[in-house]
């Protein structure tokens, strides 16, 4: 399941007021630092925007796991041959796609 999406942008408002009208969605809340504001989607997920000197970039996207094994996840991501896992936290962790994109792995009830 997708747990959310961390979007770098210019300007909060600015996208936040994008978001909301193409989605119909509720105000924004502060997720993980005053300059990250979190849209909740229906359904379950989140659009994180970042404020950001390199705006219009997906910074990376997280993928909720039923069962969250942070350990056995990293350990199988690596055995599987993937180079780039980053992170010891037993919560979330994250890896590096072959073309540079950061994908984070949590628990799907991970709070953002």
């Amino acid at each position: 399941m997708l747990h959310h999406v961390n979007v770098q942008v210019a300007d909060v408002a600015r996208s936040e007021a994008f978001y909301r009208k193409l989605f119909g969605l509720p105000p924004s809340r502060v997720v993980q630092g005053p300059d990250n504001h979190g849209l909740d989607l229906p359904g379950g997920g989140l659009i994180i925007l970042q404020k950001s000197e390199n705006p219009g970039r997906i910074d990376h996207f997280c993928i909720g796991v039923d069962d969250f094994n942070a350990d056995r996840l990293r350990a199988a991501a690596k055995a599987s041959g993937i180079e780039r896992v980053q992170g010891t936290a037993g919560d979330n962790f994250f890896v590096t796609d072959p073309d540079g994109l950061r994908v984070q792995l949590s628990a799907v009830d991970w709070p953002a």
